[in-house]
């Protein structure tokens, strides 16, 4: 078993558009459409903010506000790893890291991208998923 400190994923929108990362991953050999996430590696660091810093570097947007959507454990067969999924309204403040690209889509169009297999990421899926959920229970909110 592969012990790991656990990481934190956020969905960020900005009004009714989700901002992703597109960047290759060398584990499966391809460039892969994602949620902002990343290892809780800074000791005592809460799970929000972890997510939050994580949305900022990768993508150059500050969270304004942000509220649980639930975790998941990415391969619990031979990884304990634990990822705490965020929904995080935010705005644009900075660039993103280099070798990552920022895609804007519409929330309904990347839970499209999850059903038809061009996001396959599996916290991306389930996030996007649970954030469209959440947004459609609310007043103004839209089913995926």
């Amino acid at each position: 078993m592969v012990h790991h400190p656990g990481s934190c994923a956020a969905v960020p929108l900005q009004g009714t558009e989700v901002i992703l990362v597109q960047q290759f991953r060398d584990a499966v050999g391809r460039t892969l459409l994602e949620i902002p996430a990343g290892t809780r590696d800074r000791e005592g660091e809460d799970v929000a903010d972890c997510a939050a810093r994580e949305v900022l570097e990768e993508t150059g947007y500050r969270v304004l506000d942000i509220e649980p959507l639930g975790w998941i454990y990415n391969s619990p067969g031979y990884l304990d790893e634990r990822v705490d999924l965020f929904l995080a309204e935010v705005e644009r403040v900075g660039q993103p890291e280099e070798e990552i690209e920022v895609v804007r889509m519409p929330l309904t169009d990347a839970v499209t991208a999850v059903r038809d297999g061009r996001i396959t990421d599996a916290k991306s899926a389930v996030g996007l998923l649970l954030a469209s959920t959440r947004k459609a229970g609310r007043p103004g909110g839209h089913a995926g």
